[in-house]
């Protein structure tokens, strides 16, 4: 009690103080950190990206595929039919062929029914597509924007619930969403 102050704690060895240090390194190391919310978003912003490009590269095969297969010519045998295409319903599909084929004049006569009779230009094929699908599908802006003056309705939808807006965004075909839109077209 003289007030003499208490001895100082005694050091510990350099040896000792780097093992600590080193179990210490090696559980930081081993302590994930939980991530971020800003961690979490960017995440899942990065999956979902990766899932819709998936998504586009499916759907651009499966476009090539049809493509190629309505592209071919048809087999037939005996008598060949005098449409462009016929339905497995035994229909013929003149008016969606012209539309694939971007066949403007075409369309136009079999939908004013100038030397044909007059086909609705929202007839629907068996597959639940309509000429204007096709003209979209096809990047055919002139028969597209053509069909709509020739009262084509956009809201339709085919046996997988796409409309004619769906193929044009999902194709790329910017003249043909704008014209859609002018047409009061949505993705709903």
């Amino acid at each position: 009690p003289g007030g003499k102050p208490p001895p100082p704690p005694p050091k510990a060895d350099k040896a000792e103080a780097k093992a600590k240090l080193m179990r210490q390194s090696t559980l930081m190391k081993t302590v994930k950190a939980k991530p971020t919310r800003k961690e979490l978003k960017a995440i899942k912003e990065a999956e979902a990206a990766k899932k819709r490009e998936e998504d586009e590269r499916l759907a651009a095969e499966a476009a090539n595929e049809w493509s190629a297969a309505l592209s071919k010519p048809m087999e037939f045998r005996g008598e060949a039919p005098t449409a462009f295409s016929v339905g497995s319903f035994g229909y013929d599909y003149i008016l969606h062929r012209a539309c694939k084929d971007g066949d403007i004049t075409t369309v136009t006569e079999i939908v004013e029914g100038k030397g044909v009779s007059a086909r609705s230009p929202n007839e629907v094929d068996d597959m639940g597509w309509t000429p204007l699908m096709w003209a979209v599908s096809s990047g055919h802006a002139s028969v597209a924007i053509q069909l709509l003056r020739l009262g084509a309705e956009v809201k339709p939808k085919d046996f997988d619930g796409r409309q004619a807006m769906h193929m044009a965004a999902m194709y790329g075909h910017e003249t043909i969403v704008a014209a859609l839109v002018a047409s009061e077209a949505s993705l709903n």
